[in-house]
C-alpha cells in the first residue's frame, strides 16, 4: 500500500497515530486509504527541485479546465516521526509502479516543498479515475451528460445556490455542458466555473470554491457548476 500522510495522521510499524498522541482514527482506517496521502513522496523530491507555493492555505482538489485534477496537500509535517529515506523511496516505487501499469505520467507530483513545520504538495492526476485508483476515494468529474451516462442522478440531491430550491426532473434533463464534482471525502474543492447547485455537506468559500464534510461517513457529496 502506498504510505501517505494527510491531515496529521501517520502509520508507524503499521500502526495509525494522530500527531499529538496514540488515539486511533479508525473510521479512516488503513483500508480504505482514505486520510493518507502521499506526505513522503515529496521529501524525495525536495533535494532535485525548488518549488513554489500557490495560494491554497487547505488541502483542496483543483478541477482544471482540461479534464485533469490537482491534488493541493497542505498540511503539518512532524519530520521525527518518519524514516525519510525509507517512506520516500517506497512512494517513488508506488508512483512509479503505478504509471508503469495506467500509463505514462497519468500521476505526476508537480510541487513540493517542506519548511518551518509546514508540506506543501501538488500531484497531478491525468483523469478522475487516476485519483480514485491511487487513494480509495470516490472522484468523478465530468458534464452533466457524462453524469447521467454513468447512471447518475442528481434530481432531490442538490439545491440552487441563487433561491435554494432543489433540482427538479425537468432542470436535470436541461443541463448538458455544465460540470458536475462528485467526492466521499472531507476536503475543499476548486472549481473551474461557478457554483450552481450543490448538496447536503457542501459549503461555499467563494463564487468557485467549497467545503465538503462527509461527517465521517463514504456518502457522497455533489457540485454542479457553470
Amino acid at each position: 500500500n502506498l504510505l501517505k500522510m494527510y491531515r496529521t495522521l501517520y502509520i508507524i510499524n503499521g500502526t495509525l497515530f494522530e500527531e499529538e498522541g496514540t488515539k486511533m482514527r479508525t473510521e479512516v482506517g488503513v483500508k480504505s486509504k482514505k486520510r493518507m496521502l502521499l506526505g513522503a513522496a515529496c521529501l524525495f523530491f525536495i533535494f532535485l527541485t525548488s518549488c513554489g507555493v500557490s495560494d491554497y492555505d487547505t488541502t483542496t482538489l483543483e478541477m482544471n479546465k482540461d479534464g485533469t485534477v490537482t491534488l493541493h496537500i497542505r498540511e503539518d509535517f512532524n519530520e521525527n516521526l518518519y524514516d525519510i529515506d525509507e517512506l520516500a523511496a517506497m512512494n517513488e516505487e508506488e508512483v512509479k509502479n503505478y504509471n508503469a501499469t495506467a500509463g505514462e505520467d497519468e500521476v505526476i507530483i508537480k510541487k513540493c516543498k517542506l519548511s518551518d513545520g509546514k508540506i506543501a504538495i501538488d500531484i497531478l492526476y491525468k483523469e478522475d479515475n487516476d485519483y480514485y485508483n491511487m487513494n480509495g476515494n470516490v472522484l468523478f468529474y465530468g458534464s452533466c451528460d457524462v453524469v447521467r451516462g454513468a447512471g447518475y442522478n442528481l434530481v432531490g440531491k442538490v439545491r440552487s445556490i441563487s433561491d435554494g430550491k432543489e433540482l427538479d426532473q425537468k432542470t436535470w434533463k436541461s443541463m448538458s455542458d455544465q460540470n458536475v464534482v462528485i467526492v466521499s471525502e472531507t476536503i475543499d474543492l476548486d472549481l473551474p466555473s461557478d457554483i450552481l447547485y450543490m448538496g447536503e455537506g457542501v459549503t461555499m468559500k467563494g463564487s468557485n470554491r467549497a467545503s465538503v464534510d462527509t461527517n465521517g461517513s463514504s456518502n457522497l457529496c455533489y457540485v454542479i457548476c457553470k
